[in-house]
């Protein structure tokens, strides 16, 4: 049986394993004797060297403050990885149905690093999820889970001119915290001065009269990530142009 396979079933007989218990590159905790979970934190490269081992197979935790994508990046100084390696993420270690990506990673040579690099992105719920490593050679390299999280964006819904300004109106985007209003004189948006908002409507003012200005929005979330807050933004709409009264 493919060890893919078989860890696949770890997920719901992990209780039945006996693991080592000497993590010492993150923190975490025992769910059964010496079956140890770390915790490790999204956006922060490890080696997976440091971590506790038993015959190649390390168990991580992390929690998404948000619906997302997880990009899975490796690097690897021997290329080692191809065939010799498994990537489980899943939401539960004990539920074989919870299981969200299964990656066999086949790393490439990148000449501006001189190492062997994998990258792959997967959707990914709020909460609390787990990331299974099996490694057969048993040799080291890093990896980190890249975090993004998932709204819609916007665009301008409606432009109207007033007495040295003008009002906007965005499109409601999904699960965005608020939008971002950008206008200036030039096309190309240089020296540009920026808004935010957490309404779809918003009035500009104190512009200079009978002027032509061009109009971008786009939509943002703000999400606590590693116990801090960080903003992500959607691309910019399409320039508006408009002329004040």
């Amino acid at each position: 049986m493919k060890r893919r396979k078989i860890l696949i079933i770890v997920l719901s007989l992990i209780l039945c394993f006996v693991f080592s218990s000497n993590a010492f590159a993150a923190d975490g905790y025992y769910i059964y004797e010496d079956i140890f979970v770390n915790a490790i934190k999204l956006d922060k490269t490890y080696h997976y060297i440091d971590f506790d081992l038993n015959d190649g197979c390390v168990i991580t935790e992390f929690k998404t403050p948000a619906k997302g994508k997880i990009t899975l990046n490796l690097s690897d100084a021997s290329g080692s990885l191809n065939y010799s390696s498994y990537f489980l993420f899943a939401t539960n270690l004990m539920e074989e149905d919870s299981l969200i990506a299964d990656i066999e990673p086949t790393v490439k040579y990148d000449s501006k690093s001189n190492k062997y690099t994998y990258s792959k992105t997967i959707s990914v719920p709020k909460g609390k999820c787990y990331l299974i490593i099996y490694n057969e050679e048993d040799k080291d390299f890093t990896f980190n889970l890249g975090y993004t999280p998932t709204f819609s964006g916007t665009d301008i819904a409606r432009i109207s001119a007033k007495k040295r300004g003008f009002i906007v109106k965005c499109k409601k985007a999904n699960a965005a915290t608020g939008y971002q209003i950008r206008y200036s004189r030039s096309r190309k948006m240089t020296k540009a001065k920026m808004i935010s908002t957490t309404k779809l409507f918003r009035t500009v003012s104190k512009l200079k009269a009978r002027k032509k200005y061009y109009v971008q929005v786009r939509s943002y979330k703000r999400v606590k990530v590693n116990d801090k807050y960080k903003i992500y933004y959607s691309k910019w709409s399409k320039i508006r142009a408009i002329r004040t009264r």
